[in-house]
């Protein structure tokens, strides 16, 4: 696609390790009933060691409005991020991740839902739902993992009447590559698994707002691994604490983030119950002492995994 072209629409795609989870997700996009002339894909490969780079680029050989970018060096995902918007063309700029599966409108319809918005909505949250799995992968998922999971965008997270939020999760979220114009990054590369939350933040800051919407989701790939809950949320909390460092007042909102989606798991199926008490008494235990740790040991740059 001609570099002068302006277009609706730029979905960033960023992968690192994707070899075997990555074709379901580009075959989910190319189906996309947005014309092909008015939406690009940028896939950015983080420096995989495995064979993504090659199956990606197999996959879009041929493809007018997609192209794939190689980090020779991993950069984390706020870097591979921030390389796809600078490459990016589009009038709004789309992001998913390499385990979820959007729907066939879905770039159409972000499309259609942002034209419909007044200047000052900087940006469209939309929300994930998990498939079923396994017995800890629905628990998981009804804990409000990965990306807000079965727990659902509105028990995690607060929306108002006016159906405006105060967050986004990069595996479903779309914004005004305007507004992205005007952030250094525009993604924090110093954070970790929080670098939606801050850049959510830093929007708002410029004055816009963040509009929800119900029905635009895709499905996330489940996380099946108690191991892999435990890292997850031992992350969330070491950098969360830099959040509320770095932003004013989010200490206190962060707690009461956790608390929310705490209260909020007690509405899941009864027969999980019994598997995620155990799992929300070590999951918070692991973010408490990642908290903690962030706290006292203020972290640079980390690898994206």
């Amino acid at each position: 696609m001609a570099s002068n072209v302006r277009v609706d629409a730029s979905v960033v795609l960023c992968c690192y390790q994707a070899e075997q989870r990555i074709l379901p997700v580009l075959e989910a996009l190319l189906a996309q009933d947005h014309p092909a002339t008015r939406w690009e894909l940028i896939v950015v490969d983080d420096a995989s060691t495995d064979a993504t780079a090659t199956v990606v680029a197999r996959r879009l050989k041929g493809v007018r409005n997609a192209r794939l970018l190689v980090h020779t060096r991993n950069k984390g995902l706020g870097g591979a991020r921030n390389t796809g918007i600078a490459a990016a063309k589009g009038e709004f700029i789309l992001f998913t991740d390499d385990d979820c599966i959007p729907p066939r409108h879905w770039v159409s319809w972000a499309v259609a839902r942002f034209r419909k918005q007044p200047a000052s909505v900087g940006a469209l949250a939309g929300d994930v739902r998990i498939p079923r799995h396994s017995y800890v992968a629905d628990c998981i998922s009804y804990m409000g993992f990965p990306a807000g999971g079965n727990l659902g965008f509105r028990r995690m997270f607060l929306v108002d009447a006016a159906g405006m939020t105060t967050s986004f999760t990069t595996a479903n979220a779309m914004v005004r590559r305007s507004v992205l114009s005007r952030l250094e990054g525009p993604f924090d590369e110093a954070l970790r698994k929080v670098q939606d939350k801050d850049l959510a933040l830093r929007i708002q800051q410029l004055g816009y707002r963040i509009r929800y919407c119900d029905d635009l989701t895709v499905m996330h790939m489940p996380m099946p691994s108690v191991a892999g809950f435990l890292r997850r949320m031992y992350v969330k909390g070491r950098y969360g604490s830099l959040i509320a460092q770095k932003h004013k007042g989010q200490q206190r909102a962060y707690a009461g983030l956790r608390a929310r989606a705490l209260a909020n798991t007690f509405k899941a199926p009864p027969n999980l119950l019994p598997g995620m008490l155990p799992l929300t008494v070590f999951g918070y235990g692991a973010a408490a002492f990642g908290y903690l740790v962030g706290w006292l040991r203020p972290a640079g740059r980390t690898p994206r995994r």
